[in-house]
């Protein structure tokens, strides 16, 4: 089980890495639906400052015994649910143009929650 969360941890910190350089260079370059863009920069780059302590706190040969904090758990989700929302809001304008951002946007708010499912709970 523990090779699982590992592999998981890793390929979801990737994913993470590809969404937010995509959608970043996307803003940049000022792509429609910008809003868009924003929300699911916003839904990735709200998980980055937890898997920075995760990892550096699960680094190995490092003992951890610092409890998991539910209310920054939380509050994490939140702020990725609302890029999410965001991201959701352009879909009346811009249909299936702004369909795979809304994909991508829901992959990366699923996988935190079995991230948070299957390798946070003890």
């Amino acid at each position: 089980m523990n090779v699982l969360k590992t592999i998981f941890t890793r390929s979801f910190v990737f994913w993470l890495g590809l969404v937010i350089i995509y959608a970043s260079i996307q803003i940049f370059r000022g792509m429609e639906p910008l809003l868009s863009w924003i929300g699911l920069d916003l839904t990735a780059l709200s998980l980055v400052p937890f898997f920075i302590n995760y990892i550096k706190n699960n680094l190995p040969g490092k003992k951890n015994d610092s409890p998991i904090n539910h209310v920054q758990i939380l509050a994490y989700t939140l702020v990725s649910g609302l890029g999410l929302v965001i991201c959701m809001a352009v879909s009346y304008r811009y249909r299936q143009v702004a369909g795979i951002i809304h994909i991508w946007a829901g992959v990366t708010f699923i996988g935190w929650v079995v991230f948070v499912r299957l390798c946070l709970t003890r």
